[in-house]
Parts: structure tokens; C-alpha cells; sequence
């Protein structure tokens, strides 16, 4: 009796290899990406915006801080909110679902000056989770990109993987 295995016969088991070292780096990277850009992505692809609630709630802090990156430095806004929900209060930075850095300080500033400390803003927060919070629910910039190059990074070594195992298992 021939015994079936999950695997191929030892002689064609290569091809399971260069799947591994190709799929798993990039697995990795997928995974570090969903966890970095979360918010972003949750918000923008996972959630509508229709089905956010809204309630009152106050800036607590607003203001803006410079990073240096790769390309030169970047300008962000902190703007911090409070808000309630059923009885329980809530904090939260959250202001879009898309990136918060500018070129220059004017244009962070800008926007921090939209948001003054003490005043009331309209907070939409998610029903079952008011801790997934958003001041601007419908600003979802390129937040897709991340998205974007990973799908395109999976297709491509989809293809390579079969052009692959095509060439050395011809029919």
C-alpha cells in the first residue's frame, strides 16, 4: 500500500523550500505593516463610516512636534480628545485615518489651530468599541498604499512561485 503524504516525494520537495523563504519574510512584513498602520486600515478599509456612532467631547491637547525621517524632517500634530460614552470616559488621538505628518510647520500648525484645547468636537466612535475613536472619520488619504504594495507584493510572488514550479514540472 502507497502511503499519500501533504508533501511532495523527497526529490521535488525544493520547490517547498523556495515557497518558505520567499512567503515567510514577506508574511512578516504584512503582519508588521498591519500592525503599525491598524488604525489606518481598520478605519479605512474594515469600517464603514456610516456605521460609526457620535457623541460630544473636548480637545485636551493640541499642539505640533517635529520628527526627522529618512528624507528629511517631518511635521506632526498631537491633538488629544475626551469624550463619553454610557457613563464612562474615554481619551483619544486619533483625529483621521489618514497620515498626520506635513513638510513644513506652518502647515501642522494649521491644523492643530483647527482643533484649540477646551473645545467641543464631535467624536464618531465605533459601536460595541467606543475605544476605536476618530474626529474626522471621512479623511482617509493614502492610507491604501501600505495596502496597495502589500497586495501587490503577494501577487507577485504568487506568480513567481508558479512560473517556478511550472518551468521545473512540465506537463
Amino acid at each position: 500500500m502507497r502511503v499519500r503524504h501533504w508533501y511532495p516525494r523527497k526529490k521535488n520537495r525544493d520547490w517547498l523550500w523556495l515557497f518558505l523563504i520567499m512567503v515567510t519574510p514577506l508574511v512578516f512584513l504584512v503582519g508588521l505593516l498591519g500592525y503599525v498602520r491598524w488604525p489606518e486600515i481598520r478605519g479605512t478599509y474594515l469600517l464603514p463610516t456610516s456605521s460609526l456612532l457620535t457623541t460630544s467631547g473636548r480637545i485636551t491637547a493640541s499642539s505640533i512636534y517635529s520628527e526627522k525621517g529618512r528624507y528629511g524632517t517631518y511635521f506632526h500634530y498631537d491633538i488629544q480628545y475626551e469624550y463619553t460614552v454610557e457613563q464612562k470616559m474615554y481619551t483619544a488621538d486619533q483625529v483621521t485615518f489618514g497620515p498626520d505628518g506635513f513638510d513644513t510647520p506652518e502647515e501642522a500648525q494649521q491644523y492643530a489651530d483647527r482643533y484649540p484645547v477646551g473645545s467641543s468636537v464631535a467624536v464618531f466612535y465605533e459601536p460595541g468599541n467606543p475605544t476605536f475613536a476618530v474626529l474626522e472619520p471621512s479623511v482617509k488619504d493614502f492610507a491604501s498604499v501600505p495596502v496597495l504594495l502589500s497586495v501587490m507584493c503577494v501577487f507577485s510572488v504568487i506568480v513567481l512561485f508558479v512560473s517556478l514550479y511550472s518551468s521545473r514540472h512540465p506537463r
